[in-house]
């Protein structure tokens, strides 16, 4: 009633049933840890995502919505990448608050513009900010364990106060100054990954119970089955064929039948589609 009634601004707090009040002039919605996946009620009916109600209540209604998410699903990270959402960066937020704000970029180098994702710059200029690369990825040389961080001095010193005293040895430095001199095999795997990615993309798509698949933006595919149920057996019967794909269900904001499956050569890729073929009617 005081909702319905109200003549003066109100915030109101709620659950997610609250996208159920009603609310009239609103001006902002915001949907906290928009990527906890029990925003999406399941049982009992009905069925419905607060943060899907959230968005269409706004909309009818005129209003702004934030989803606020340190780690944001992937559905709503993929928006915000393609424009569809607005992105709002909070590094520089985090020194009023106190807070320090460690980026791992360990994927970044498959991507031609990765310049435009770094955070190079803010590591550079912000005392609470680490980057941290690996190079066991993109330059497949995960026994050496090797990468570096990015930050400000101070930083750095207070890091390397409680490192191992022999943190890298001789061979994987060898290793690691060579692969970064290695144009030539950049510019190479980036091109290979650009032409291949999409084309894969575009097979998985067709294959059968595939709902949706998302543009890659790495060396690995996201998808969602449409019957989630068949995720065990499919990755099961995969795996009784030497072939490992991941299983999502855990990943913050995702639900069973997401799926992630590695970029591979062109055999391997084909390996895998007909052995899916096989498994999934």
């Amino acid at each position: 009633h005081a909702v319905r009634t109200a003549q003066t601004p109100l915030v109101v707090l709620g659950a997610r049933s609250a996208v159920f009040l009603p609310l009239h002039d609103l001006g902002l919605v915001i949907v906290d840890e928009e990527h906890e996946a029990s925003y999406k009620q399941q049982e009992p009916a009905p069925r419905y995502h607060a943060r899907s109600v959230a968005m269409m209540l706004a909309r009818w209604q005129g209003a702004k919505v934030l989803l606020g998410s340190a780690t944001p699903s992937v559905e709503t990270y993929h928006n915000a990448m393609t424009g569809k959402y607005g992105l709002v960066r909070l590094s520089e937020r985090l020194i009023a608050l106190g807070c320090s704000l460690v980026v791992d970029e360990s994927f970044l180098d498959f991507r031609r513009d990765e310049a435009a994702h770094t955070i190079r710059r803010e590591a550079g200029r912000l005392p609470h900010c680490l980057l941290v690369r690996s190079l066991t990825k993109f330059y497949a040389m995960p026994g050496l364990r090797l990468g570096f961080g990015v930050c400000m001095p101070a930083l750095a010193t207070k890091l390397d106060a409680h490192k191992d005293v022999w943190n890298v040895n001789l061979l994987a430095q060898a290793a690691g100054v060579a692969a970064l001199k290695d144009h030539d095999y950049q510019e190479k795997s980036r091109a290979f990954l650009a032409e291949t990615a999409p084309k894969f993309a575009k097979a998985v798509a067709a294959l059968p119970n595939v709902a949706t698949v998302l543009p890659p933006s790495a060396n690995f595919l996201m998808l969602r089955l449409k019957e989630a149920g068949q995720a065990e057996g499919l990755i099961r019967g995969l795996r009784s064929r030497g072939i490992l794909i991941r299983d999502c269900a855990n990943f913050p904001g995702l639900s069973e039948g997401w799926l992630r499956l590695a970029v591979r050569k062109e055999e391997e890729n084909e390996r895998l589609l007909d052995a899916w073929r096989e498994i999934v009617c």
